[in-house]
């Protein structure tokens, strides 16, 4: 990292992205919205090319038995509890085998050109429009803009 560039992690610029995205700016000053803007143009590319890391790990994991379980629970109300049961096996290996491809990835660093930061009243505004942040999520948005 030299001082043109700040290091987060994926995880950090992925979830962010995701929420920024998402986000209300209603109530928040023009020159705020604009650094939140041109900060969402740097941390866009890194949340993309994360997402297309997660489909990628999603298609690899896939065997037959997820596909067999996929075409099953299409007909959940049809199925006895035993067949349930085995549905939610399969997709439970496989959710915590995505989960384990990804958790490598979400640690690495991802070096972000330096943008500007939201003063503490558009930070502020930011909240208030956006209400049904978790605490996680105000945190996460926190690191990447105040």
């Amino acid at each position: 990292m030299d001082n043109k560039t700040t290091s987060l992690t994926l995880e950090t610029v992925a979830s962010g992205a995701r929420l920024l995205n998402d986000c209300k700016l209603k109530g928040v000053d023009g020159a705020e919205k604009y650094i939140i803007l041109r900060a969402m143009r740097h941390f866009k590319p890194v949340g993309e090319t994360f997402e297309a890391f997660v489909k990628t790990c999603q298609e690899k994991l896939k065997d037959e038995e997820i596909v067999k379980a996929e075409e099953s629970a299409k007909r959940w109300e049809e199925l006895n509890d035993d067949e349930r049961q085995q549905i939610n096996k399969v997709w439970g290996a496989y959710q915590k085998a995505i989960e384990e491809c990804v958790s490598a990835e979400l640690k690495k660093e991802a070096d972000i050109p330096q943008y500007e930061r939201l003063s503490e009243k558009g930070f502020t505004q930011l909240l208030d429009a956006n209400p049904d942040w978790t605490i996680h999520q105000i945190l996460t948005i926190e690191s990447l803009l105040a």
